[in-house]
């Protein structure tokens, strides 16, 4: 009889302790949760692109824009800085500012532009028809890494009859696909990515604000 009341004792203890630990795991994920969700809008940033302009004696200058859907055309692409590295850190300005580059001189632009790490440099794609460029939503576009993985070159983007539509590297002549940023041809393709490290380009994920 005493053995049976120790063995219901014992019992109910355990069960305390087990809710006891399941109440602490739910309220440190409702926790975890709350302050992703709190963070989120914090994770957020605009693309300003950048755009080379050339005067007669071949001078470069540079403008700068915020991405928007309606200006840029289906099968064509534009580069940016990673908006989260730290050359665009100082040149965030309020979402309502058309023209972020307002306060810059040209100087300025230019060191902006050719001094940033070259892991900075981003490429914004709008895809081609074929590959569902005309939707009018983030569907439509890409956001690639523009350094070539292997060659650290920059990467073009090619789009006429004789290559399709691709991301090449004028280095090695390695080519991604822009549907998702892998590897289609090239010395990268067919490494093992564990022991090479890369089997794609690095990739934004977008959305569209208002």
């Amino acid at each position: 009889m005493l053995d049976s009341i120790r063995s219901r004792i014992a019992l109910l203890v355990l069960m305390v302790i087990i809710a006891a630990i399941l109440v602490t795991v739910v309220l440190s994920y409702a926790g975890q949760t709350g302050k992703i969700n709190s963070t989120s809008n914090e994770d957020q940033r605009r693309i300003i692109t950048y755009t080379p302009n050339y005067d007669s004696g071949n001078n470069i200058t540079y403008s700068f824009n915020y991405a928007r859907m309606q200006d840029i055309p289906v099968n064509s692409a534009v580069r940016f800085l990673n908006p989260f590295g730290k050359s665009m850190s100082a040149l965030f300005v309020d979402s309502t500012n058309t023209r972020p580059d307002i306060s810059m001189t040209d100087n300025e632009k230019i060191a902006l532009v050719q001094e940033a790490d070259v892991f900075e440099q981003y490429i914004l794609i709008r895809l081609s028809h074929e590959l569902g460029g005309d939707m009018q939503d983030v569907s439509a576009f890409r956001a690639y890494s523009s350094l070539d993985p292997e060659s650290k070159c920059l990467l073009a983007y090619r789009h006429n009859s004789e290559t399709s539509v691709i991301l090449q590297d004028p280095c090695h002549s390695d080519i991604f696909r822009v549907s998702d940023g892998y590897s289609c041809f090239g010395r990268i393709i067919g490494l093992n990515p564990v022991l090479s490290g890369y089997n794609a380009i690095p990739r934004l994920r977008l959305a569209i604000d208002d």
